[in-house]
């Protein structure tokens, strides 16, 4: 998800169109707009209501125009960028999901929810790597955030 983020590659509507798809241009979440990579990441409400809910849960500041270039070069240790850019990556990928599940099936989770689901995403890879490659620091963060 990061790289098709990064690259432009998702197919978004306004792709679509540009290939010759005839389809309205309306964006699938929010309707307000036309659908492109900047709007449907960084403009719909829906995307921004989910980071929005993402920080409230962890404290952190997330950015969400150029995301993944403030979380690598951010402040940090490795992991807490690695965290943030796993937050920032999980709101991409439930994002895109949830943009073709509501034009597939017409269903539209919370953004409240989604970043609920985020959050237990990021607790879950956190655990599946061990706190035995954690520094008492590291570990004090993420109990701080809410991830441990």
């Amino acid at each position: 998800m990061g790289w098709l983020l990064a690259h432009g590659a998702f197919k978004t509507k306004d792709k679509l169109i540009r290939y010759g798809v005839d389809i309205d241009d309306s964006c699938w979440l929010c309707g307000q707009a036309s659908e492109d990579l900047a709007h449907l990441f960084f403009g719909c409400d829906y995307s921004t209501r989910i980071v929005q809910h993402l920080q409230q849960k962890t404290g952190l500041k997330l950015p969400v125009c150029n995301a993944l270039d403030w979380c690598m070069q951010g402040i940090g240790t490795k992991m807490q960028r690695g965290v943030r850019a796993g937050l920032i990556v999980g709101a991409v990928y439930h994002v895109w999901h949830h943009r073709n599940k509501c034009r597939n099936e017409g269903v539209l989770l919370r953004p409240q929810q989604v970043a609920s689901n985020i959050v237990e995403e990021m607790k879950m890879r956190i655990h599946r790597k061990g706190k035995q490659h954690l520094t008492i620091l590291e570990l004090d963060w993420l109990k701080g955030i809410g991830l441990m």
